[in-house]
């Protein structure tokens, strides 16, 4: 994308139109790429899958990714196919919480979700603006995918066990973060304030989502956070807030964050797969996500022996 810009003449733009092919182009094998992986982490056969969930908010394809990742890999005709768009950082949890609906549905079911963003096609560089700037540097490309069930059948790992969603719009935060579509692609606003606000308000919600679904709170200590890697400044707002250890609670975060940075919605996915590597020895998990609206959005997990250093 860099050397599309550097050819531009003065006062040329790359429209949203040129960007939107290269979207197309170069998302779906790495869409496909994450859902093959995907599969196999999970254990089961590609023809068992029933339902595919495709999740971006940096292109506009009709159809969906979903689509064209059941075409490329293979997958029934009959496979049932959804998109959720224009989601934002938070996309990721959505799926997985839509994911586990249509589980829920029939036990014969298995839902892939598929997140592939592609951010850096929306760099803006010709004009200075530190919004602009700063979502250059902290937003990369990526897609994660994860595969749904309900019902344990043979040859399958289970690393998690969905247990409750749960989501929360922060009052009076709209102007703070969000995207604007232009001729020239989308413009991303991003306040300083965002990470104040994130602070003040994830205990709450925390509290709320393991109270309603375990009938009692959960000490911050005692859970996993795989949260999604905002930025270092959020991750350091929530590890002050709940007074959670950076080597032992967000150590899969901010792994991720050095590695790969923000991919936007499928990051999350990356953070629950460090974390199965290293084994924690936490029995939940609070999986949550932050994005335009000011909207938190989480989901309560139970770690499986398979991803649990546990006994």
């Amino acid at each position: 994308m860099i050397e599309v810009v550097k050819g531009l003449g003065e006062g040329e733009v790359v429209n949203f139109e040129f960007r939107n092919q290269l979207y197309l182009e170069f998302s779906v094998p790495l869409a496909v790429e994450a859902s093959t992986k995907a599969i196999a982490m999970w254990g089961g056969s590609k023809d068992d899958i029933t339902h595919v969930v495709g999740i971006t908010c940096t292109g506009t394809i009709v159809p969906g990714i979903e689509f064209h990742v059941i075409e490329k890999l293979g997958l029934r005709p009959s496979t049932q196919r959804l998109s959720v768009s224009l989601m934002g950082c938070f996309g990721g949890c959505s799926g997985l919480k839509v994911a586990s609906a249509i589980a829920a549905q029939n036990p014969s079911h298995r839902v892939l979700v598929v997140c592939c963003e592609l951010c850096s096609l929306q760099c803006q560089v010709q004009k200075f603006d530190m919004d602009q700037l700063v979502a250059s540097m902290l937003f990369g490309d990526g897609s994660g995918a994860i595969v749904v069930g309900a019902g344990l059948r043979g040859g399958e790992t289970p690393k998690f066990e969905f247990l409750r969603s749960a989501s929360s719009i922060i009052p009076n935060t709209l102007p703070l973060m969000g995207w604007e579509l232009g001729m020239d692609g989308w413009k991303v606003t991003l306040s300083p304030q965002i990470t104040k606000h994130l602070g003040d308000t994830i205990c709450e919600f925390a509290d709320s989502i393991t109270e309603s679904t375990l009938g009692r709170k959960v000490e911050y200590a005692d859970m996993a956070w795989p949260i999604h890697p905002g930025g270092m400044a959020i991750i350091e707002a929530i590890e002050m807030a709940c007074k959670l250890d950076s080597d032992v609670h967000t150590s899969s975060t901010r792994g991720v964050l050095k590695r790969v940075g923000n991919m936007s919605s499928g990051t999350v996915y990356f953070v629950l797969e460090d974390l199965v590597q290293r084994k924690t020895d936490k029995e939940f998990a609070l999986m949550a996500s932050f994005g335009p609206g000011l909207t938190t959005e989480g989901n309560l997990l139970r770690v499986c022996p398979a991803a649990s250093s546990r006994n």
